[in-house]
């Protein structure tokens, strides 16, 4: 099996042509450091490096020491809030960079129609020493951005990875009819459950059955009526007057 070389200490060897200039040794080899880098990775890289010395007739290579390289894909950043955007009002959007290893700093630009009137871009570390790479923007969406796409692009190294949203951005006055219309539908609501209302009250009212009155809550003479007797073995008249059913006489000479 050949192996190609990838990176060396001299400028005598030949270098494989897809990792010149992006395989770099970094170590002193003459102290023992023998460190490489690689920059801008990319999916071919992905395989089974070894160290190899050669210095005059001495050759060694450590094949027990072998060195496996992964290259994975950068996860996209995401942007945030995703919704609908209110035509002439300032909002702030936000993109977020996936968390990486402490030293490896993420740059972050915007692309768009849309004018940014504000940007700000920091960092933030969390306890294991990843880093978060964030961009703040301050924008004032106008109906000619509608269904215009923004893109935030993160890049560590040469390498980069982007997302994209579509902005939806809604007319105030379409915002203006839509809470009219509400109002409208509520009050519709409010007049049509005081109609039931009132006709549940009419309904219960006719069919309650009649008061009596007072004529027939009594038998007794109405309190205003005369009543004319005579008394036996006197020529006295009396009259009487009822109140509730209590009577009260008086007699008359």
């Amino acid at each position: 099996m050949t192996c190609d070389i990838v990176a060396a200490s001299t400028n005598d060897c030949i270098i494989h042509t897809q990792t010149k200039g992006r395989f770099t040794l970094t170590g002193k080899v003459q102290e023992g450091d023998c460190s490489f880098s690689i920059s801008n990775a990319q999916p071919a890289d992905r395989g089974v490096y070894e160290f190899r010395i050669e210095d005059g007739n001495h050759k060694y290579s450590y094949i027990w020491n072998h060195l496996f390289v992964s290259v994975t894909d950068l996860p996209e950043p995401t942007i945030s809030p995703i919704g609908e955007l209110i035509a002439g009002k300032p909002i702030t959007l936000t993109c977020t960079a996936h968390p990486a290893p402490q030293g490896c700093k993420g740059i972050i630009t915007w692309g768009g129609r849309i004018n940014i009137e504000n940007m700000s871009n920091y960092e933030r570390e969390d306890q294991a020493g990843k880093v978060t790479s964030i961009s703040d923007i301050t924008v004032t969406p106008s109906q000619r951005e509608h269904n215009s796409p923004l893109t935030c692009t993160v890049t560590y190294s040469g390498v980069s990875t982007n997302s994209s949203i579509t902005l939806g951005v809604q007319s105030l006055a379409n915002d203006t009819i839509k809470i009219t219309e509400l109002m409208f539908c509520g009050i519709f609501v409010l007049l049509l459950a005081a109609i039931v209302i009132v006709l549940m009250m009419k309904y219960k009212k006719k069919r309650r059955p009649p008061e009596q009155t007072e004529e027939s809550k009594s038998s007794s003479p109405n309190c205003h009526e005369v009543v004319y007797s005579h008394i036996e073995r006197r020529s006295d008249v009396r009259i009487c007057y009822c109140s509730y059913c209590l009577f009260a006489c008086y007699y008359l000479p």
